[in-house]
This record gives structure tokens, sequence and C-alpha cells, in this order.
């Protein structure tokens, strides 16, 4: 009877074989979601580090045009041409009196001879 007792043993050893493999490539499965959720987890917060940072450019971007905006100006650009400058807007008219000499043209200056 010896013999009839092993042989259920050998089949329960095979049979607890299998399932050692199916739990194997259960756990090989289940690492590979783990891993492949991480990485979509990753990607995501590294979308989110993005979306950021072009949130940030853009407002940088909105300041700098308002700021471009108010410097270029016409009223602002047009005051300081005529504090500094001394230039006239053109509506206006400004007129400038030069003292009245009578001269001689360029070429009879130079013809006539020096005393």
């Amino acid at each position: 009877m010896p013999r009839a007792a092993r042989a259920p043993t050998a089949a329960a050893a095979r049979g607890s074989r299998r399932p050692s493999s199916a739990s194997s490539r259960s756990a090989r499965l289940l690492s590979g979601i783990v891993v492949v959720n991480l990485a979509a987890l990753n990607e995501r917060v590294r979308s989110d580090d993005l979306d950021q940072r072009i949130q940030q450019v853009r407002d940088e971007q909105s300041q700098l045009q308002a700021e471009l905006a108010e410097r270029a100006g016409v009223g602002r650009v047009q005051g300081k041409a005529t504090r500094e400058l001394g230039l006239v807007a053109p509506e206006e008219r400004a007129y400038v009196k030069l003292p009245t000499r009578r001269s001689k043209p360029a070429a009879e200056q130079d013809a006539e001879p020096t005393p």
C-alpha cells in the first residue's frame, strides 16, 4: 500500500506546481500593471507641471504686452518728444523768425576780393 499513498502525493505535487506557475504569472502581470500605472502617473504629473509653466509664461507675456503698450503709447511718446526734444505735434504750427540780413549768394561772396 505504500505505492497507493505515493500516487496521490505525486499528483498533489503536480497540482501544487500549477497554482505556483499561475500565481507567478499573476504576480508578473500585477507587477506590469503597477509599472504601467506608475509611468502614467509620472506622465500626468509632468503634464500638470508643463501646463502650470505654460500658464505662467502666458501670464508673463500678457504683463509684458501691457507694459509694451503703455511704454509705446502715443501720448507718452508725444509727451516725451515735446518735453525732452522740443518737437511740436503736427497739428500745431510753430514759426521761427530768423534775423533779416541781406546777403549776397555764396557764389558772389567768393568772387569779391577781400580788402
